[in-house]
């Protein structure tokens, strides 16, 4: 038994990882099962295990800060390590929110083994995506300019400039602004709606 918690801002990359990583189980013969709640997600596994006790088992818990918050946090526990866990499994967690997970999640081994950070891409990754999806633009001024965006605001870069007509420098700010503020519902995007001038 193994756990991965995977961690780093919306749209660093972590479900491509962990995409990947689903991919190489299932084409090797594996399973990928998928906790949603885990008072129905434990009976389901343990049932599994008694009818294929060797298959490989990715057990998915994608944003499992939300799961522990509809949840509670003891059924999620004894999944990972207590009375209901289950051996020859591979635990596999994502989190936009690393703090609000108890460190009995986050800082215990055999829960999670590793806890790996997902950072932004960096200036050769980004001018490699760049390559890929624009063979004919400046590769390396796109790639400078972008600094601490994420594969998610990279794809909008691409899509609001190539497809919608913004300029490059407004569609850059405008993604910078959106990694940095944190808007109230008062707030949040643009001023559009009836009886406006």
């Amino acid at each position: 038994r193994r756990g991965f918690l995977l961690y780093g801002t919306q749209g660093s990359g972590k479900t491509s990882i962990v995409q990947q990583a689903i991919s190489d189980v299932v084409r090797g013969g594996g399973l990928v099962l998928i906790c949603e709640n885990p008072n129905h997600f434990a009976p389901g596994l343990l049932t599994f295990r008694r009818v294929e006790p060797d298959r490989d088992v990715i057990c998915l818990f994608e944003d499992i800060d939300a799961i522990k918050a509809r949840w509670g946090e003891d059924k999620l526990l004894s999944i990972l390590d207590g009375e209901d866990q289950i051996n020859h499994v591979f635990n596999l967690a994502s989190t936009n929110y690393p703090e609000l997970l108890d460190k009995r999640i986050v800082s215990r081994p055999r829960r999670f083994d590793r806890v790996i950070k997902v950072l932004p891409p960096d200036k050769k990754m980004r001018a490699d995506y760049f390559k890929r999806k624009l063979p004919r633009e400046n590769h390396k001024e796109w790639a400078e300019k972008t600094e601490g965006l994420s594969f998610a605001a990279l794809a909008e870069l691409i899509i609001a400039t190539k497809c919608f007509g913004e300029s490059f420098e407004g569609a850059l700010q405008r993604l910078q602004k959106m990694k940095t503020d944190n808007p109230s519902s008062e707030e949040v995007g643009e001023d559009v709606g009836f009886g406006k001038g």
